[in-house]
């Protein structure tokens, strides 16, 4: 009975995340799937209507728009961005469309926020110790907070880069090699960390970093560890918590990824 009830919570929350995912966001930006078509519009008593003419189809200008409202089914939004056509876009800015949801939904396609914010959790395999450039191998546990830069603002899970902060706690061996200590022993350490991700996935990445150990100062008495607070550099993995891709933030129609 169990596996049941397990795997139907399952298909419950992906099916969650799919209809998260297709859902149309006030205030949201989105492009248009496809080349856009000059003379699209036509008007009625409710405002200007968005259709397509395959007899005057532009050269591969991407329609950029900004979600105003959603009443019922229709949807009510804005153009704001035409690629190198200024005149255009003055144009057909100053008006409002209006689709269907379900034309919209086929029309559009997110377009994703340049910065999200990130919360994720990471382990480091292993540090090179700038003190005497010695790799160390140790358990390394901790959270971060990160600012994803998206490259390409169309894509979803494009590539990535991320610089972060994070905290942790460390598992440090103490041996006669870096310490007072005569036998082995393990000693909890305070980790500070900066560094960048280099994203793999949307939720898993790899992160190049940067970071600080420090143990206790009755235990730094004890044993004198010569790493104390001194540098290192790591690769470690970074898992994400945050899974919402957003498309709420500034529209920066002059940035790259816009062309």
């Amino acid at each position: 009975m169990k596996p049941k009830i397990l795997l139907l919570l399952l298909l419950g929350w992906v099916e969650v995340l799919l209809g998260q995912d297709n859902e149309i966001v006030v205030n949201g930006n989105y492009f248009m799937k496809n080349e856009i078509y000059s003379n699209t519009l036509k008007t009625d008593a409710e405002g200007f209507y968005f259709y397509a003419n395959k007899n005057n189809l532009q050269d591969k200008k991407k329609l950029r728009l900004t979600v105003n409202a959603i009443e019922g089914n229709k949807v009510y939004f804005s153009i704001w961005s035409f690629k190198n056509d200024d005149k255009l876009t003055n144009k057909i800015s100053k008006k409002e469309y209006i689709l269907s949801k379900e034309e919209f939904k086929n029309l559009m396609m997110p377009l994703y926020d340049k910065v999200d914010w990130r919360v994720g959790f990471y382990t480091m395999p292993f540090k090179l110790r700038f003190h005497d450039f010695n790799f160390d191998a140790n358990i390394n546990l901790g959270g971060n907070l990160g600012a994803k830069i998206r490259f390409n603002r169309m894509k979803k899970d494009g590539f990535a880069l991320e610089p972060m902060v994070g905290v942790g706690w460390s598992n440090i061996k103490m041996d006669d090699s870096n310490s007072l200590a005569t036998s082995a022993t393990n000693i909890g350490a305070f980790t500070i960390n900066t560094g960048l991700l280099f994203y793999v996935t949307s939720e898993i990445n790899i992160g190049l970093t940067l970071g600080w150990d420090n143990i206790s100062g009755n235990d730094q008495k004890k044993y004198d560890w010569k790493y104390n607070g001194k540098g290192w550099l790591g690769i470690g993995i970074n898992f994400s918590f945050s899974k919402e891709e957003k498309n709420t933030g500034s529209k920066d129609s002059n940035s790259k990824d816009s062309k």
